[in-house]
């Protein structure tokens, strides 16, 4: 196949809802060559086809109403020592001040500036 086609065929089939792979056997060429050629070409990332249609998810998907609401099922059994175990936040901790000294009798050497 002449190289002007195959460059118009692989931007058409980069950007369509097709994997790696059956574009590449398209093509005639190895899924590692098409990386290359898609790099030479700076065709960018492309979506998982999965999600190339964003109205019409896949059957089986849940929608987020349905992620939240079984979110907050599961959550709803958590004790709260269990909700702080899972927390990623930033976990909130007393300050306490270092003491300076050698020991805790003498004034010698405490708070050293």
């Amino acid at each position: 196949m002449e190289p002007e086609k195959t460059t118009q065929k692989l931007f058409r089939l980069w950007h369509s809802s097709r994997t790696y792979a059956e574009i590449a056997e398209e093509l005639g060429i190895t899924t590692n060559k098409l990386m290359r050629l898609a790099h030479r070409h700076k065709l960018g990332k492309r979506k998982h086809p999965r999600y190339f249609d964003n109205e019409n998810p896949c059957p089986g998907d849940p929608s987020p109403k349905e992620i939240l609401a079984g979110i907050a099922a599961v959550q709803a059994d958590w004790s709260e020592e269990e909700r702080l175990k899972r927390y990623r936040g930033k976990r909130r901790v007393a300050y306490i001040a270092p003491t300076y000294g050698y020991d805790g009798q003498t004034t010698e050497f405490n708070n050293l500036n």
